[in-house]
């Protein structure tokens, strides 16, 4: 829905290295023919006060990826879109998630 309410940015799917492997190829495959960018990246831990508890854990352990977002050094801007979002293409462009930065 991001491109098709005009967003031209990049789009970038951030995967740990430890999943990796476990991504079936034409997965992977299917993103980058959509012009999505794949970057692997070490996977983040949690602290290992949080990790003890295994309902913690269990909630927790594979949303700590989502601050690579901060690794991506070599854009100005970063704007971490989730999976369930939805852009309406009837609203603002997605390019104004930018405009107040």
């Amino acid at each position: 829905s991001l491109r098709s309410a005009g967003g031209a940015q990049d789009i970038v799917a951030i995967i740990p290295k430890n999943l990796a492997n476990g991504t079936p190829t034409e997965h992977l495959s299917i993103l980058e023919q959509d012009g999505i960018k794949l970057y692997y990246t070490d996977p983040i831990l949690m602290p290992e006060s949080m990790d003890k508890d295994p309902i913690i854990h269990q909630r927790w352990s594979g949303v700590m990826n989502k601050f690579a977002v901060w690794r991506l050094e070599e854009y100005s801007q970063v704007a971490l879109v989730d999976t369930d979002m939805v852009f309406s293409f009837d609203s603002e462009s997605p390019d104004a998630l930018f405009d107040e930065c």
